[in-house]
């Protein structure tokens, strides 16, 4: 420090003419001097720094007040580098200690940013200086000035960013400044923003170039932030999000970010919590809480995922997960839950090994759905084991792909849907608002267990059947038919097809069946195209039998019908079967055929016990007559003994 003092008397000797010298003491400079500039050097040789004061007055062998001060500061090494410059209206030098303070404002410059505040103290020594209130830097373009993660949350690098504190300290490293915001930070970074209590970031110094040693401020490119870290009531708000954190830790030049503590991330249609987040540039990793809690999101107008129709859409969806992944591109978002994933949303429940959630980024960008709402969740994939239940119905699968704007869900891989304790099985399931598809195959075909129904046949002997036709569409019987006595053991039903659909709702269930359907039961096998099971509505399937709950009221077969029964073969365009009154109505080239005739018609009433048949003809098909066609008589002599 003595090379300071010795270079201030120098310079006070030098203008002898401003001095007044007392004899009794030793000569010491007591007017001011103007416009002055002094350096100081290491021991190396090279500047440390450079003191310029409009008017400065020597007040003791201690402390030089300075007026329109500029200060300065030097790498003090061979690369010359002016790391600060400093500017103030009026300061306190302290020589000895080699430290300067001030109540006025301070403007410092370095390599791209500026620094203002009011009331400062620098340490040479340590190379800092502390800004007491009211700081505000200011990172200009090419420094990263969108301060790492509000880059990596924005997406965009602004031009500069500002950070206001109510206080500050700047200290000056070998290869950078390390900058720590006090109290009230506030970050405003293009369209984002950074709000905490407590901002530390450091910043790389700007590099030789091509052998070109820097010697002034004014240079292009410069620093980076290399570090930042913001603690305490941490909040970022962005044009698409906004994150609440206890602490941010970023390093913008590896591109990845690190949130700590409770953390919450709201998004269009979207908010995320977790114990840690882990971000990058195109993804961010949500970790649980380590105290055991679950990575949580939860998604806006999702309710029942669609399955619960309109009146559910509008609710919430809870999305449990040990870590979720957001990964991001110019039109959406993907959320991928892994690790116990459990999904709460109205009255469905689904537990899976992973689910995709695909949301809506950029208004007006096409999607199958057509959604046009930014954060609306148009699709949702749920792999491995997955399980969903809803009102007593369970479906399992290991892929299942959710469209929640269509109301629709699609089950593949080994696909079960249960109804109570029995199953059905398909090479697909689709699910729908009161609706329910399994899909099967020729090979694989949809098995469904209907409640028993009685015999629809008959039994015992033959009393004989009228013959003959009308051509006024009136009916044809059965004459004097005997009435007999149904008896048949029941047996279990059975239907087959390659498509089965149950729709729920009301006081009755209904069943279709479509392609290759197969019916079986007691003294009954109807085959067709098309098929329709009605039910009473029930809880449930039945137990174990594997049977859908609540009686049969009625079927309709459709198209290309058979149906054989012991004794008789009847055939149609379509058939009702009403198990309560035991009767089948055929219509549409009704045919009945048996031991004793072929009954023909546009309509055909069968009774249940009896050989009686009601044929009915129709003026408008074919040439509406309804005949009976008898066996042909047997004319050959009959033996005596016969």
């Amino acid at each position: 420090m003595q090379s300071f003092h010795t270079a201030w008397i120098v310079f006070l000797v030098a203008g002898f003419y401003l001095l007044q010298v007392d004899a009794a003491e030793t000569m010491q400079p007591k007017a001011p001097i103007q416009n002055f500039r002094i350096p100081r050097f290491a021991e190396s040789g090279y500047t440390q720094w450079v003191l310029r004061g409009e008017r400065g007055l020597y007040k003791n062998a201690e402390e030089v007040a300075v007026e329109g001060m500029e200060l300065r500061i030097y790498s003090g090494d061979a690369r010359k580098l002016v790391e600060l410059s400093m500017v103030s209206p009026q300061a306190e030098i302290l020589i000895e200690e080699n430290r300067a303070f001030s109540e006025e404002p301070i403007h410092i410059t370095g390599g791209n940013f500026t620094l203002n505040g009011v009331g400062w103290n620098w340490l040479g020594e340590e190379k800092s200086i502390r800004v007491q209130s009211r700081a505000q830097v200011v990172f200009a373009q090419g420094s990263g000035a969108s301060l790492g993660p509000l880059a990596m949350i924005d997406g965009n690098s602004a031009e500069r960013t500002k950070i206001t504190s109510d206080e500050l300290l700047l200290r000056t490293l070998e290869d950078g400044y390390y900058f720590e915001f006090m109290g009230n930070v506030s970050v405003v970074s293009g369209e984002g923003t950074l709000r905490s209590r407590t901002l530390i970031a450091e910043v790389d110094l700007a590099s030789e170039s091509a052998g070109v040693v820097q010697t002034s401020l004014e240079t292009e490119g410069g620093d980076s932030m290399r570090y930042v870290l913001a603690r305490d009531a941490v909040v970022v708000r962005t044009a698409e999000r906004v994150i609440r954190t206890e602490q941010l830790e970023s390093f913008p030049a590896e591109n990845r970010s690190e949130l700590s503590g409770l953390t919450e991330v709201s998004l269009p249609g979207a908010l995320i919590t977790g114990g840690r987040i882990e971000m990058g540039a195109t993804q961010a990793i949500v970790h649980g809480q380590v105290t055991g809690g679950r990575a949580q999101m939860l998604l806006f107008r999702t309710g029942g995922l669609g399955l619960g129709g309109d009146s559910e859409l509008s609710e919430e969806t809870i999305v449990l997960a040990d870590r979720i992944t957001m990964v991001e591109d110019t039109k959406e978002y993907r959320f991928i839950f892994q690790g116990r994933v459990e999904v709460l949303s109205g009255a469905l429940r689904q537990v899976s090994e992973k689910l995709t959630v695909y949301s809506r980024k950029v208004a007006g960008s096409a999607t199958p759905e057509g959604s046009e709402e930014i954060g609306q969740v148009y699709q949702m994939l749920a792999e491995g084991a997955v399980v969903i239940e809803r009102d007593g119905q369970e479906a399992q699968a290991e892929s299942v792909r959710y469209h929640p704007l269509r109301e629709s869900a699609e089950l593949t891989g080994s696909p079960e849907f249960s109804d109570g304790e029995s199953t059905l099985r398909g090479n697909r399931i689709d699910l729908a608002p009161g609706r329910v598809v399994v899909y099967g195959s020729e090979a694989e075909p949809v098995v469904v267990h209907l409640p028993e129904i009685a015999d629809f046949g008959y039994t015992g002997p033959s009393r004989g059947m009228g013959s003959g036709d009308s051509d006024s569409g009136e009916v044809l019987s059965v004459v004097d038919a005997e009435e007999v006595t149904v008896e048949s053991e029941l047996e279990p039903t059975v239907v087959q097809s390659h498509e089965v659909i149950i729709y729920h709702g009301g006081d009755s269930q209904r069943i279709d069946f479509r392609e290759n359907v197969i019916v079986t039961g007691t003294n009954l096998r109807v085959t067709s195209d098309k098929m329709e099971v009605y039910l009473d509505k029930e809880d449930g399937l039945d137990g174990g039998s594997g049977s859908l709950a609540g009686d049969v009221k009625r079927i309709i077969a459709r198209e290309n019908v058979e149906i054989v029964q012991a004794g008789r073969t009847a055939t149609c365009q379509t058939a009702e079967l009403l198990p309560r009154g035991g009767i089948v109505i055929l219509t549409g080239q009704a045919r009945v055929v048996d031991a004793e005739g072929t009954a023909e018609g546009h309509r055909i009433t069968l009774n249940r016990g009896q050989r009686r048949a009601r044929v009915e003809g129709s003026l408008e098909v074919g040439d509406g007559r309804a005949r009976v066609t008898l066996p042909a008589l047997d004319t050959e002599p009959k033996n005596a003994g016969d």
